[in-house]
């Protein structure tokens, strides 16, 4: 006799095989996605590392080594994107603007903005890139620099004009260029040295004495009638050697002033007189600038020490204080400007940088290459 199960047992088991069949299915779907994944991935790999099947053969030919950085590695490179070159007018025209605006800003709110301008010269550190540019063997001034700050809390002024010149010194470049074309094709960044100088006080003491003499305007006897004369030019006029000591140079300059003095000129002609008067500003402006020797009288250290003296420095003597070079140690060239996103009244600050006229750049670097010609045939 078949027993025979009751109608609720029938539905268990059945409930039972349903949900087993579910979790079957369930599981399997996970294994066979994951299968699935693992396999696409191993196909991308192949992709990279596999060369493919060699003609004739069923193997895998090796990956070929690479050189370089990352030599060894069994991985494919990613070339990083590369920076967009530098456009050294565009960004020349861009800062040019912003010096305008800034200046008009300043000018519109003196009791709250402080403009600050300076000019900015570069020379090549030496060497053999001297020889390369020439006209660069002495200070050549190539734009102007203009600082906007907070007129109430102003910043240090050598931290921003030093990260200006960092992060300006392309579009520095790129005035002098645009005024001499030929002025630093030749010389990579790295062999140029920065100084700067107030605006005001280099149309004092440079501008005053070399350009407007050199066009031979109305201030081409320099400043306010005083003799346009060099520490370098300076030697000559009182007859002594560069480096002469501070007794030789006193003894030749009492000796000229004796020779030039009004008393010694009694009873000679007027236009003697005149031309005595004019050489007595000249050496007395000359003894202003070199009065004190360089001491050693015929040292040779002290002699070469002065023949290696920059002309451009040497211009206005010792009255000429505020003129600096700017250390770019651990300064990173084209660099953001620090300071520019802050707002100013927190002690943050605008710069920007304008061409210079290219008659003022070309006056210095036409004058440089003269003289480094000169000391190269003197040489040989």
């Amino acid at each position: 006799m078949v027993r025979r199960r009751s109608p609720a047992a029938d539905m268990t088991v059945c409930a039972f095989i349903a949900m087993t069949i579910i979790l079957s299915h369930a599981f399997l779907g996970t294994d066979l996605s994951r299968m699935n994944t693992l396999a696409q991935q191993g196909r991308h790999s192949n992709v990279i590392m596999m060369a493919g099947k060699k003609k004739g053969g069923g193997g895998v030919a090796q990956a070929k080594p690479r050189k370089g950085f990352g030599a060894g590695s069994t991985t494919a490179a990613i070339a990083a994107p590369k920076a967009p070159a530098f456009d050294g007018p565009t960004a020349l025209r861009i800062s040019e603007a912003a010096f305008d605006r800034y200046e008009d800003q300043a000018a519109q709110d003196p009791d709250s903005l402080l403009f600050r301008d300076f000019i900015v010269c570069a020379k090549v550190k030496g060497g053999a890139a001297v020889a390369a540019a020439p006209q660069l063997s002495d200070w050549v001034p190539c734009a102007q620099l203009g600082l906007l700050s907070s007129a109430t809390s102003p910043v240090d002024q050598m931290v921003p004009v030093t990260a200006a010149v960092a992060s300006l010194c392309r579009e520095v470049v790129t005035a002098a260029t645009t005024s001499v074309p030929s002025l630093l094709t030749r010389v990579p960044h790295a062999h140029l040295e920065y100084a700067v100088e107030p605006t005001d006080c280099w149309m004092k003491w440079v501008y005053e004495t070399v350009v407007e003499e050199r066009k031979g305007g109305a201030g081409a006897g320099g400043r306010g009638g005083e003799p346009a004369v060099t520490r370098a030019d300076a030697w000559g006029v009182l007859g002594v050697e560069p480096g002469a000591s501070a007794g030789e140079v006193k003894r030749a300059y009492l000796k000229l002033a004796r020779d030039l003095h009004p008393d010694a000129l009694v009873g000679r002609e007027p236009e003697e007189i005149a031309e005595a008067e004019a050489r007595f500003l000249l050496v007395t402006k000359s003894y202003e600038l070199v009065g004190g020797g360089l001491g050693g009288g015929s040292d040779v250290g002290a002699t070469a020490a002065a023949a290696r003296a920059s002309w451009y420095e040497s211009i206005g003597g010792k009255g000429r204080t505020e003129f600096a070079t700017v250390n770019l140690a651990g300064q990173r060239m084209g660099s953001a400007l620090l300071g520019a996103e802050m707002e100013l009244n927190l002690g943050g600050w605008r710069a920007a940088v304008r061409g210079l006229d290219a008659d003022i750049v070309q006056t210095f670097a036409s004058r440089n290459a003269a003289a480094a010609r000169a000391s190269l045939e003197a040489s040989r």
